[in-house]
């Protein structure tokens, strides 16, 4: 059986109609209708994921492959997975473009009364919203997702020398489980720090790096007076 009728079959298995399958594939109605009639030679990039992707098949299995093990039918190549990948976070017609840079917004945290408890704006560079770009390799091989991350910019001294006024940190806000050594943004007694977070002496500590712990002593983490929202995973600097 050619990949053809293949596509036939399973879109008639999960009852769709040729018009169904165009509008969740992102493609018109005739596109479809020449894939099953034999006219396309050829099925590939991104079409060939979402097909698969919309009617549970293996690409394998629908260009032709025999009934095969789960681990080889669920074999992509390097360039089906990275088209599958822009295909989970965007629309098939922005997948399209396939951006080699991410622009994560930069903004400025002030808490509020709100469920999250706090609220951002966008800082503004050149009457233009400020964004900070990832490279998407970097996000898949770290298996991040772009909409769980934005970026601010330090406003303060205290977690000098590791952490400088002006630095950019990128968070992810999906990433909020506390680790021993890690920095996270969090809101603490009404006000937003950037903190890392230690265990000593079977408690957890908010702890800055700065050299005067005097000054920027350390406080006991509990969950309860803590707003936690996000983990630094990423960090730009201007010094050198």
């Amino acid at each position: 059986m050619d990949w053809h009728k293949r596509i036939t079959q399973a879109r008639t298995a999960k009852n769709l109609k040729k018009t169904d399958l165009a509008k969740l594939v992102g493609v018109s109605p005739a596109t479809v209708t020449m894939w099953e009639s034999g006219k396309t030679k050829k099925i590939e990039g991104l079409n060939l994921i979402r097909v698969c992707d919309v009617l549970g098949i293996s690409p394998t299995w629908l260009l032709g492959g025999d009934e095969e093990s789960e681990e080889q039918s669920a074999e992509l190549t390097a360039e089906q997975k990275e088209d599958a990948w822009y295909l989970k976070h965007l629309s098939p017609s922005e997948a399209r473009n396939k951006l080699s840079v991410w622009p994560v917004p930069i903004c400025q945290l002030s808490p509020d009364d709100s469920p999250e408890g706090y609220w951002f704006d966008p800082e503004y560079e050149l009457d233009m919203p400020s964004r900070f770009g990832l490279r998407v390799q970097w996000l898949r091989s770290n298996d991040l997702t772009p909409f769980e991350l934005f970026a601010i910019r330090v406003r303060s001294l205290d977690m000098e020398p590791a952490i400088a006024y002006g630095d950019i940190l990128v968070l992810n806000t999906d990433r909020t489980e506390i680790e021993d050594g890690s920095v996270y943004v969090l809101i603490y007694d009404g006000a937003v720090l950037v903190r890392r977070i230690l265990r000593d002496a079977g408690e957890w500590w908010l702890v800055s790096d700065h050299p005067d712990q005097r000054r920027y002593a350390r406080k006991l983490y509990r969950a309860e007076d803590v707003k936690m929202i996000g983990k630094v995973i990423l960090r730009q600097t201007e010094r050198i």
